[in-house]
């Protein structure tokens, strides 16, 4: 059953507050270029201005290029500013769309299962965002759908990164497995260093 609007409840029972409602479901999404996307039956030209972004709240029946990779930005400053980091897309792909988790659900992760398009995700070089990437992404899309963004100059990053951020979460994630093994040598930089690099480094 689907759940009950809040305008549903103030017809019912007169109190919109009677039960739990989720009132903005969905992700906002964002691009570099323009990209024709669908929302049910009708297309839509994605094409936001630098400093704005579209969310997508019927993201059941949103679809997207086949050939586009998606491409989910862990933190809200690089998705915003997405013209800013030309050379981190250069190292993904031509055709990107650009998502975010915030605010933080089950619908992103959801969306991505019921699509074929390959994931990219774009987040902190540190143990925590690989936790991220891999128990709310990868455990779900496997290796053939998903892949954490390594940039080519990660080693050097990593040695101006910070150690406080690698102690703060040794306690936490220092033991976690890495069950994509391909972030193992990630992993052994992160711990080698014994730092963590953000994203925002990355935006120019």
């Amino acid at each position: 059953m689907d759940e009950m609007t809040r305008a549903q409840q103030v017809q019912l029972y007169g109190d919109s507050k009677m039960f739990p409602t989720r009132t903005c479901p969905g992700f906002p999404v964002n691009a570099l270029r323009p990209m024709s996307v669908m929302v049910g039956e009708r297309k839509i030209l994605l094409c936001p201005c630098p400093g704005t972004f579209l969310y997508i709240s019927d993201f059941k029946r949103f679809r997207i290029p086949e050939d586009a990779i998606v491409v989910g930005v862990e933190n809200m400053e690089n998705f915003r500013f997405p013209q800013q980091q030309e050379v981190v897309w250069e190292q993904i792909g031509p055709k990107l769309l650009l998502v975010s988790r915030y605010p933080q659900s089950k619908d992103l992760a959801a969306w991505l299962q019921s699509i074929p398009n390959p994931y990219v995700h774009f987040g902190d070089f540190d143990l925590a965002g690989i936790h991220i990437y891999q128990n709310e992404f990868y455990k779900h899309l496997g290796p053939d759908r998903a892949s954490f963004f390594v940039p080519e100059d990660i080693e050097e990053r990593l040695q101006k990164g910070s150690p406080t951020r690698y102690q703060t979460q040794f306690d936490k994630f220092g033991k976690m497995t890495v069950t994509d093994p391909r972030l193992k040598p990630l992993v052994q930089l992160i711990h080698r260093y014994q730092k963590g690099y953000d994203q925002e480094g990355y935006i120019q």
